[in-house]
C-alpha cells in the first residue's frame, strides 16, 4: 500500500497572522452607522478612459453583524429604484470583503510587493488574485443571470498589529 502526501501551500506568516486578527476584528466589531459615498466611474476603450458617472450615497447600518443600506441617493437625489437597478452596487464593504480575501476558502494568492507607510504606520502590501472558481463576488447584469468573476487587487497590512488598513479591489 502507498500513502500519498500532498503538502498544504505555504502561507506568508503575515498573511496568516492577517487572517486571524480579520476574524477577530468581525467577532469584536460593535453595532454602527456610517456614510457612505461611492464614485461611479464608465469606460467603453481599451485601454479604459474612465469617466465620472454619478455618486451614490448611503447609510450603511451594521447590526448584529448583518449590513443594511438605507437611505439610497443618487447624486443627491432619494432613489425610488432598487439600488441594483441603477447600476453597479455592492455591499459587504465593511467586514466580509477583508475576511473573503484573507479565508484559505478564497485561496487567494499573494504576492509580497512592497512596505509603505499608511496613516503613519508601516503597512505591507501584497498584489492578490482570486480565481473564478474560488470567488465570492457575485456580479449580476441587467440580464438577471448572476456570474462570479476572478479579481485582483491589493491589501495593505499593518506590520504590527497585523491589522488590514487598505483594500484595492
Amino acid at each position: 500500500q502507498e500513502t500519498v502526501s500532498i503538502a498544504a501551500p505555504r502561507v506568508d506568516p503575515l498573511i496568516a497572522e492577517a487572517r486571524e486578527v480579520a476574524g477577530e476584528f468581525t467577532d469584536k466589531l460593535p453595532d454602527f452607522l456610517v456614510q457612505q459615498h461611492t464614485m461611479r466611474y464608465v469606460s467603453s476603450t481599451r485601454p479604459p478612459n474612465w469617466q465620472a458617472v454619478d455618486m451614490v450615497t448611503a447609510e450603511v447600518a451594521v447590526q448584529d453583524g448583518k449590513e443594511e443600506y438605507r437611505k439610497i441617493s443618487i447624486n443627491g437625489r432619494p432613489s425610488k429604484r432598487p439600488p441594483e437597478k441603477t447600476g453597479a452596487w455592492s455591499t459587504g464593504e465593511f467586514s466580509t470583503t477583508q475576511e473573503d480575501i484573507l479565508s484559505p476558502f478564497t485561496a487567494a494568492k499573494f504576492v509580497k510587493r512592497a512596505e509603505q507607510r499608511v496613516a503613519g504606520r508601516t503597512a505591507v502590501v501584497y498584489d492578490y488574485s482570486v480565481l473564478q472558481e474560488n470567488s465570492h463576488w457575485r456580479l449580476i447584469p441587467e440580464n438577471g443571470k448572476s456570474y462570479n468573476p476572478p479579481y485582483k487587487g491589493s491589501i495593505w497590512i499593518d506590520k504590527e498589529s497585523k491589522r488590514v488598513l487598505r483594500i484595492e479591489q
